[in-house]
């Protein structure tokens, strides 16, 4: 049992920061990664979705951010764990074919803070991937580390944060 835990708290960790570390490092430069959505978009022949790509870097980026705090503070671990590893597999096979193809010059994963090539971006989410596994397994056994009065607070007051850096970003 004190295996599972160790290894539940270091997925937790693992993720939860690299989710926080994405999310904040992209929302400082949320023009950059609007255009590395329009990369996307042309690579695989999705120029149509072009005007939205400044729509879903906001979204992205909030989302992920947020997500990361979601993973470390413990809480709707059911389905956080889910929408983690769904996100991880995806991005894993995304990572895939542009390792493949090259298609993409570098994934974009961390903003312009850390360039993986396109190999050591697949390789590091094939690393999540473990992690993210271990985290939809023993989801249940996660603590929340705040009352139910606080979490809220907390969600709210990250909500406002990462909004705060997205605008002062856009502006």
């Amino acid at each position: 049992m004190k295996k599972i835990s160790f290894f539940l708290i270091l997925s937790k960790i693992v993720l939860g920061l690299t989710f926080l570390f994405s999310g904040f490092v992209k929302s400082v430069d949320v023009y950059g990664t609007t255009f590395k959505i329009v990369d996307y978009f042309h690579a695989f022949h999705l120029d149509i979705f072009q005007p939205l790509s400044k729509l879903l870097a906001f979204g992205i980026v909030g989302f992920e951010f947020l997500l990361g705090i979601l993973i470390i503070i413990g809480i709707y671990a059911k389905v956080v764990s889910k929408l983690v590893i769904s996100i991880v597999f995806f991005m894993m096979l995304l990572t895939l074919y542009i390792a493949l193809f090259n298609n993409v010059e570098d994934c974009g994963c961390f903003g312009d803070v850390l360039i993986l090539s396109n190999w050591a971006t697949f390789f590091k989410n094939i690393v999540l991937l473990i992690f993210a596994f271990i985290f939809v397994i023993y989801h249940r056994l996660v603590i929340p580390l705040f009352s139910i009065k606080i979490r809220k607070y907390v969600l709210r007051y990250s909500f406002i944060y990462i909004s705060g850096i997205l605008l002062y970003s856009y502006i």
